[in-house]
């Protein structure tokens, strides 16, 4: 394989930079994460079980050393070089940073990538929290009467609500809604 220095030097002479086609590519990236020269090359061109192991091993080596493909595998090693490097320093203000740049990125983002980033911050911060707490007090029945009374008090009057409380549940309706309650007819005629 050709070293860096050689690679740079010969892709600064080159004129247009060459596109690699989706198996060099392919190729490339089994490479740069540590795959096998053959097993790689397999993979990456389908070849199947019925060539040579020495075609495939010739076949790799002049792919493998193909001026794109090698650059590629350079490129791709730094990137994954320079990314275990970014996760050692992962941290939660990092992520938060991450975060909120995506979060008002309106030229690259989407609008549901904005709002998941939104929703993540929002999160973190402990903004929403789901968590329902119910305090059952025990209360006495004099405790709940004072209670009523101080609400009904607040609605109709100190004296009234005395009264609300003391009635019959038709008189305190129909103190409350100003109408009788109708009387319930019995469905049970006398009539045989």
């Amino acid at each position: 394989m050709p070293t860096e220095h050689q690679l740079a030097e010969e892709l600064a002479v080159a004129k247009k930079p060459r596109r690699l086609t989706a198996k060099q590519e392919n190729f490339a990236q089994l490479l740069a994460n540590g795959g096998d020269l053959c097993a790689s090359y397999c993979e990456a061109y389908d070849t199947n079980a019925s060539v040579n192991s020495s075609t495939v091993k010739t076949n790799s080596s002049k792919a493998a050393r193909h001026l794109g493909v090698a650059a590629r595998i350079t490129e791709l090693k730094a990137e994954l070089e320079k990314g275990k490097q970014k996760v050692s320093k992962l941290s939660p203000a990092w992520v938060l940073e991450k975060l909120q740049n995506e979060a008002g990125d309106t030229k690259n983002g989407t609008a549901t990538s904005r709002i998941r980033a939104l929703e993540l911050i929002g999160k973190a911060k402990g903004m929403f929290n789901d968590d329902l707490t119910v305090i059952v007090k025990d209360r006495s029945s004099n405790e709940i009467k004072d209670q009523l009374l101080e609400a009904l008090g607040a609605l109709v009057g100190a004296s009234e609500a005395v009264k609300l409380l003391e009635a019959p549940a038709p008189v305190a309706h129909e103190v409350l809604e100003g109408t009788p309650v109708p009387e319930q007819e019995n469905d049970m005629s006398d009539e045989e």
